[in-house]
């Protein structure tokens, strides 16, 4: 996360709240910890986190969210970074290599 330069952790549940709190002094870009279920974190008070709903609330006009999706995605450039493969690091330090967005195909249905 740290080499990426991740701003964005989101986590599944508390559990995995857990494993990235300690974690944030050394993560620099870390902006946001967004929670989808945060039915246990009733007791966590950190500035960066986030309920998946709290980010949903402000994030799209009103009307039919999937197009507004779409729109936005329209919008990013194909070269545009879309994530990061990492190697195993076996011997040596892990390699990322950047995959852009133009790289990827639509899932392609199998029936």
């Amino acid at each position: 996360m740290r080499d990426g330069g991740a701003s964005i952790f989101v986590a599944e549940d508390q559990e995995y709240v857990d494993r990235v709190l300690p974690l944030l002094d050394r993560l620099p870009a870390m902006r946001w910890i967004v929670v989808i279920d945060d039915a246990a974190m009733f007791a966590y008070d950190h500035p960066q986190l986030k309920s998946y709903d709290e980010v949903l609330e402000g994030a799209a006009p009103a009307g039919d969210p999937a197009a507004a999706l779409e729109r936005l995605a329209a919008r990013v450039p194909a070269e545009a970074a879309a994530f990061i493969v990492y190697t195993s690091g076996t011997t040596g330090h892990p390699k990322g290599a950047l995959v852009a967005h133009g790289r990827i195909s639509p899932a392609r249905s199998t029936s």
